[in-house]
């Protein structure tokens, strides 16, 4: 009887310590994630006749996130974190950095390079 109850306490003891590990990685990898995630809606124009402008680039800086505008110069990207950068791109245009610091819809108007 003497070995079964060592045996239950030293069960017990180790589900009970591995579920406290297991509560502190979980607690750390909450703790890396950035604390807000956002989608952004932007319309891309020419800012000389305001013109949609198709195919414009629209990438979360220093990663390969990012996605396109339609014909109508419009383009929504998931997942930005607040306070990363957004680079908004064309060829023939300049290029324009934005901050995303929590604003959820951009009006960017591209000057000719």
């Amino acid at each position: 009887m003497k070995k079964f109850l060592v045996f239950l306490v030293a069960f017990l003891s180790l589900v009970v310590f591995s579920n406290l590990d297991a509560q502190a990685d979980n607690t750390a990898i909450c703790r890396s994630q950035p604390s807000h995630i956002i989608t952004v809606e932007f319309t891309v124009g020419d800012a000389e006749d305001y013109s949609p402008i198709p195919n414009a680039y629209i990438i979360l800086e220093g990663t390969n996130h990012g996605t396109s505008t339609n014909l109508d110069g419009y383009a929504k990207l998931k997942d930005i974190p607040l306070g990363d950068y957004v680079i908004i791109s064309c060829m023939g245009y300049e290029s324009k950095r934005l901050l995303m610091d929590g604003q959820d819809i951009f009006i960017v108007l591209l000057e000719k390079e």
